[in-house]
């Protein structure tokens, strides 16, 4: 992770992220209305983000990249969080990670721990299979609180790996 705030300013440049802050403790918040977009980068090789990133205004996109892992994503994104096409086969802790997603996470079917995707504020729709079943499972559960619910039925219905939190 990068911590020179330099290094942190060169990073985000050659990535095209424009409008933002770093912060003293080297995070960074984005206030550019389009978001962040980091998907089919030619930069974006890195299993993990090299910066982290605080505050996002409007969708932060990391898709068709070679990330493994969620860490150095937004705490709080005011758009969508996609990151389909990616590495990323868990989302383990996720909710530790997010605090607040105002819009849809979008991710890839095979993603498993998926669980605490309900304990982000202001999700409003998750996406993990193109409206299929775990989707439809899913999203019944937003905003209510009964994750033990949520994962009793995405157990009866056959995912189990997608069940975990």
């Amino acid at each position: 992770m990068l911590t020179d705030h330099k290094e942190i300013k060169k990073w985000l440049d050659v990535q095209g992220i424009v409008d933002y802050d770093i912060r003293p403790d080297g995070v960074v918040d984005v206030h550019a209305a389009g978001g962040v977009n980091l998907s089919s980068s030619i930069y974006l090789f890195e299993q993990t983000l090299p910066v982290q990133f605080g505050n996002v205004t409007g969708s932060f996109s990391c898709c068709y990249s070679e990330l493994t892992s969620l860490q150095g994503s937004p705490r709080v994104v005011t758009g969508d969080f996609i990151c389909n096409q990616t590495k990323i086969e868990s989302l383990s802790g996720v909710d530790k990670i997010v605090k607040q997603i105002n819009g849809t996470f979008l991710c890839d079917r095979r993603v498993t721990h998926i669980l605490g995707l309900l304990l982000i504020k202001g999700i409003t729709n998750i996406d993990v299979d193109m409206c299929g079943p775990i989707d439809c499972i899913m999203n019944k559960y937003i905003g209510t609180g009964d994750i033990l619910s949520a994962q009793d039925e995405l157990i009866d219905a056959g995912f189990i790996d997608q069940a975990r939190l």
